[in-house]
Formats: C-alpha cells, structure tokens, sequence
C-alpha cells in the first residue's frame, strides 16, 4: 500500500534512517528512490515523457528566474498567482535536481528562496481584511501553507547542495519565522479542525523535518494548547469545537475520518484535502518511521485514499457535486 501512495502523490508532480541522522532528501523522496528514479530514466516510458514535460516548464525560468512580488493581491490577481506559480516551479525544480543531477535547478531554488528570505521578514500580514487569518505572501494563511508545503519539498531536494552558512541564513531568517507565523503566531488557524488547517500542520511538520526542529515536528503533530472556544471565521463557522482538547495533525487524523475513511468535509475537500495528509504522512514515514503513520488510528489514511478513489467513476472523474 506504501507504493501506492507514493504513487499517487508524486502523480500531482535503501533506507529510511532516524530523526537526527537523515540523508537527504528525506520528504517526499528518499536518496535510495532517487537512485532508483535515476536507474529507470530513459527507457522511453510514460514516466520519461513526464520528466521533459516537467523539464519544459521549469527551463524557461532557469535564465530568467521567478519574480518574487511585494504581496498586495486577491485569489487571481498578479502577486497572488505569481506566489503560486512560484511554489509549484520551485518544487519540480528541487525533485528535477535530485533526478538529474544538473545544478541549474538547484540554483533556481536557491536564488528564488533567498529572493524571499529578503523579502520576507519585512512584511506585515497581507493588506485584504477579508480572512479571520491572514497571511503575509497571499490574503489567508491556507494559501502561506500551501506555499511552504511545497517549497519544503524543495528545500528538501537542496539541502545538501546548500552551504552550512546559506541553510543557517535560510532557516533563521526565512523558514523559522514563517513556520511560527504560521503556528504560533495564528493559534485559531493553526489548532482548527479543519482542511485549511490541516495544510499548516503539514507545513509546519514538513519543514520542520528539513531543518531537523523537532519543536516545529512537535506542534505540528499535536498542535498548540487550546485556550478559548466558540471563536468563529468571517463566514460564522466555527473555529474551536465545543469541548475540544486535541490539535494538530494527529487530531486532524482522528476526528476528520469516518472509521471507513470518509473525510467530514465531503468529497470535493476529500479531494482537496489528502494531498497534505499524504505527503506529510509519507515525509514521517521516511524521516520518523517509530511513528508509524499509515498505522495510525487503524490505518484510516490509507482508508481515506480508497473511500477517495470509491467517489470517482470509472475513468477517474469525480461524481458530480450539487
């Protein structure tokens, strides 16, 4: 079943040593599956077609590199779709290192991120009122935690390459202070029982696993103390549940499944929602395996990803939401 999730993560694209003595990367990929990734290329298979298609998408910014705007925009406005666009490049530049060993990637990771340890520690949370939880690169912290999901990926793809001094300056000045923006410094965000929050916990813990911070991998599993209830969002839902005594993402595990795997939300935010119980997931699996994950809780993630496949049709398309 592990292969299987492997499987389905790497599609929205010989070891597994203890916390503290991690090769890298370690998160959605492991040295030894690299070896692997490297040992199969070439043979004229699908996964070769993928690897240029990829290749096409990040070469144009290998010159010209990514811009990294001052935030000020909505969902659909420039710095907002350019935040994104530069996360998702960012992480195929980091995995499309690690396959092919050319160094122009790993440079366009590196030189992108230090565009924003520059940038980063002059904001304040973005301008747009509208969300109960701001972010600072995009108009709510969802949108931050999406970004640092996959940028951690990347991350994780250059870390070696990097410099002592250059992940010291990165961690510091850029990693650190966007994971406690995130966690710390957002607690109504961060400890919801909610899709949105479950992003953060998986930022959170995924980063924190790069830099080996087992304080961030700590809050990110089991979240922050809960200090009031009945707090809501701009829309009037609820933020903590009455009663609630357990965050982060273990809570998120226990109380967002049904015992079959049906995620609470419904199955266009199961959709949604897997991928950072999964990539998470599979990131601990491979740097903190003693926390058995996918046996977690009677293995209901890996019943999640089966009760997603059981609301598609045959060709993959999800059932009509009205």
């Amino acid at each position: 079943m592990k292969e299987f999730i492997y499987i389905l993560v790497s599609a929205i694209i010989v070891q597994t040593p203890l916390f503290g003595q991690q090769a890298y990367p370690t998160l959605s990929v492991t040295k030894g599956e690299v070896v692997e990734i490297r040992a199969a290329l070439g043979q004229g298979t699908l996964f070769d077609t993928s690897i240029e298609k990829v290749r096409a998408q990040v070469d144009q910014f290998v010159t010209t590199g990514l811009d990294v705007p001052v935030p000020k925009d909505l969902a659909g406005g420039y710095t907002h779709e350019q935040h994104k666009k530069n996360f998702l490049i960012l992480q195929k530049a980091g995995l499309l290192f690690q396959i092919t060993e050319e160094e122009k990637y790993a440079i366009l990771v590196k030189e992108t991120l230090f565009k924003y340890r520059e940038m980063y520690p002059k904001l304040e949370r973005h301008p747009s009122t509208k969300s109960y939880a701001r972010g600072k690169l995009f108009w709510q912290c969802l949108n931050d935690a999406n970004w640092l999901v996959y940028v951690s990926q990347a991350y994780d793809c250059i870390y070696d390459w990097l410099s002592v001094k250059e992940r010291k300056e990165l961690n510091k000045e850029l990693f650190v202070p966007m994971a406690n923006f995130l966690s710390v410094e957002t607690p109504r965000f961060f400890n919801r029982l909610h899709n949105h929050s479950t992003w953060a916990n998986a930022a959170v813990g995924m980063i924190g696993l790069v830099m080996e911070n087992e304080d961030l991998v700590q809050k990110a599993l089991y979240g922050l103390p809960i200090s009031k209830e009945g707090l809501k969002d701009n829309d009037g839902g609820s933020i903590t549940l009455k009663g609630q005594k357990e965050a982060g993402f273990l809570a998120q595990i226990d109380f967002s499944f049904s015992p079959d795997g049906y995620y609470t939300e419904g199955p266009y935010y199961q959709r949604y929602a897997m991928y950072p119980f999964l990539i998470f997931a599979l990131a601990l699996d491979n740097a903190k395996p003693d926390v058995k994950i996918f046996e977690y809780n009677n293995e209901v993630l890996i019943k999640g990803v089966y009760a997603l496949l059981n609301q598609t049709n045959a060709k993959g398309e999800f059932f009509s939401i009205k």
